[in-house]
């Protein structure tokens, strides 16, 4: 006579295909299907700060101040870091 318990898996390929539905519904319970809507005022505030960054660089194009040594310096030497690191 053969007594099965219910419930669990009959073989090791009923074990493993547990295990591979488990880790399938982890997965999908670390998923998130949350979303963010900004609203127009916030898309306007966004923009107008956006603008501003735009014009000061534009500024400092125009004078000259990326030409600078200081400023070539220290561009080079971040440009140096973001290439060199592994």
């Amino acid at each position: 006579m053969d007594i099965r318990k219910i419930g669990q898996p009959q073989n090791a390929y009923d074990t493993a295909k547990v295990r591979k539905e488990k880790v399938r519904e982890e997965e999908r319970a670390g998923r998130s299907d949350d979303s963010v809507e900004l609203s127009p005022e916030a898309l306007k505030l966004f923009q107008a700060e956006e603008n501003k960054k735009i014009d000061m660089i534009r500024e400092r194009i125009q004078s000259g101040y990326y030409f600078r040594p200081d400023v070539v310096d220290r561009v080079a030497a971040e440009l140096l870091q973001q290439f060199t690191q592994p």
